[in-house]
């Protein structure tokens, strides 16, 4: 008896654990780092921080402990998506602040009525290096403060940046890029706000982008109300080699101290097929809408420049809609007409485009009241 009672605890041992091995196998989730619930299926629309895997990682309460667990090591990088349930205030040390592990993207997103993640002191709010991709999405607003010394969302050589619709950046004064900059690396903005913004000692109100290496594509969204105090790109100034291709959204109400109050163009491309850019001024010079410097080049083949002004005094208020300063501006518009008008400046007669050096050609000049 005592033998065969034996061999069937022997034989009861080898089935469990072959169904132990053979369950922990099949399961992907099995072993975890994380203690968090199981897979929520979709995109995680409940509060706190979640795993490539889906999984909710408990313990992560703040936008900076998700920082730190992903640029943990010990941890897998991967897709991660962070949604606030709360209102936050973010301080901390520079590196606290800097996604810094390439192979990590972060979505940041809000719940309900939406959460405002608010820089309290000096420093960028969030930072994202090479082979990093920060994703703002829904009811999530990034709020800086008058007297910062950095943009709120800085971009690394390498790292990206995306907006969607339902995400703001607001309320920043720095010396330049009030809302965002970007230096070589990549901004998509396909929805959202970025407004409010100063750039109270240099350029780019909103958004700063700078560097051979850097793209701005802008499908949706708004940049609006935003301003420089003291030099020009109230809206957008893009420099020294970078791409920027406008498709959709609308560049509105902005205002340069000097020139280009929606758009300020310095030795680089834009591509504009859709889209507004409107009600935008240069206060105390010109090219309202869109101002075009040394060997830059504008193509135009869609889209609206309209009701923006150029009031400088002396003679600068010249180019209401643009003002090419250096250049080259194409305008190619075969099927929908690229539209330029109703601008007004306070110098000269050419309130819609005013070429002060560099060249105008293309296929179809579109609607401009020359």
């Amino acid at each position: 008896m005592n033998k065969v009672k034996i061999n069937w605890i022997f034989i009861a041992v080898v089935i469990s654990a072959t169904v132990l091995i053979t369950t922990a196998c099949s399961n992907p989730f099995w072993p975890h780092k994380d203690t968090g619930s199981g897979p929520t299926g979709g995109s995680p629309t409940a509060p706190g921080f979640y795993g490539p895997d889906g999984k909710k990682i408990d313990g992560i309460t703040t936008l900076l402990a998700a920082v730190a667990y992903m640029n943990d090591t010990a941890n897998d990088a991967g897709e991660y998506v962070y949604v606030a349930g709360a209102d936050e205030s973010v301080e901390g040390t520079t590196q606290d602040r800097i996604i810094t592990r390439a192979g990590n993207s972060l979505t940041l997103k809000g719940t309900g009525a939406g959460q405002t993640i608010t820089k309290s002191g000096n420093g960028f709010l969030l930072g994202v290096q090479s082979g990093v991709t920060l994703i703002l999405d829904e009811k999530i607003t990034l709020e800086g403060h008058s007297g910062n010394n950095s943009s709120l969302v800085r971009v690394a050589p390498g790292g990206t940046l995306e907006m969607k619709t339902g995400s703001k950046i607001t309320g920043n004064t720095t010396n330049e890029g009030g809302g965002v900059y970007i230096l070589d690396g990549t901004f998509t903005m396909s929805g959202g706000e970025i407004t409010g913004n100063t750039a109270d000692g240099s350029v780019g109100g909103g958004v700063y982008v700078s560097g051979s290496s850097s793209t701005f594509t802008m499908t949706g969204g708004s940049i609006t109300g935003n301003t420089t105090s003291t030099t020009g790109g109230g809206g957008v100034h893009i420099s020294f080699g970078c791409t920027f291709t406008m498709s959709g959204g609308d560049i509105t109400d902005n205002t340069a101290k000097v020139n280009g109050g929606g758009v300020y163009v310095q030795t680089s491309a834009f591509t504009m097929s859709g889209g507004s850019i409107t009600g935008n001024t240069a206060s105390n010079g010109g090219g309202g809408g869109v101002y075009v410097q040394n060997s830059s080049a504008f193509t135009m083949s869609g889209g609206s420049i309209t009701g923006n002004a150029a009031n400088g005094g002396g003679g600068l208020g010249i180019g209401g809609g643009v003002l090419m300063d250096g250049g080259t501006f194409t305008m190619n518009t075969p099927a929908t007409k690229a539209l330029i008008k109703d601008n007004t400046a306070t110098t000269g007669t050419t309130q819609q485009v005013h070429v002060k050096s560099g060249t105008v050609s293309g296929s179809d000049t579109g609607d401009v009241g020359w």
